[in-house]
């Protein structure tokens, strides 16, 4: 892989770190999803499918949580899962790594998740 491609690809998904702050002040707000949007069209146009699809899932749990403007923990607990999973997809997708690693990584990423 081309190491500025890489660079690229590794800049645009540190900018899902946005969802962080979100879930740390407890609510959402317009441009907090202005930014997500902006995000959305960066990644769409350097991610891999399988990250593109875990993305979807991911928007779509925000879209469901910020329907009130207010983040429970409960809902917390949905993004930081739904994040997770992201997070996985990201990894395997700038390693490249073969699919039973990345199987065994997702199990691991979701176990920490639910440990805490």
């Amino acid at each position: 892989m081309h190491i500025s491609y890489l660079h690229s690809q590794t800049h645009f998904y540190i900018g899902i770190w946005v969802i962080e702050k979100v879930i740390i002040q407890g609510e959402i707000d317009k441009k907090d999803l202005i930014q997500l949007e902006f995000l959305t069209h960066k990644i769409s146009t350097i991610a891999s499918l399988d990250v593109l699809k875990e993305y979807s899932n991911f928007i779509n749990v925000i879209k469901t949580t910020s329907r009130d403007k207010q983040i429970t923990s409960l809902e917390s607990e949905e993004l930081s899962l739904s994040l997770a999973k992201l997070c996985g997809m990201i990894r395997y997708d700038l390693i490249a790594s073969d699919s039973k690693s990345q199987i065994e990584i997702q199990k691991l990423i979701e176990n920490n998740i639910d440990k805490i």
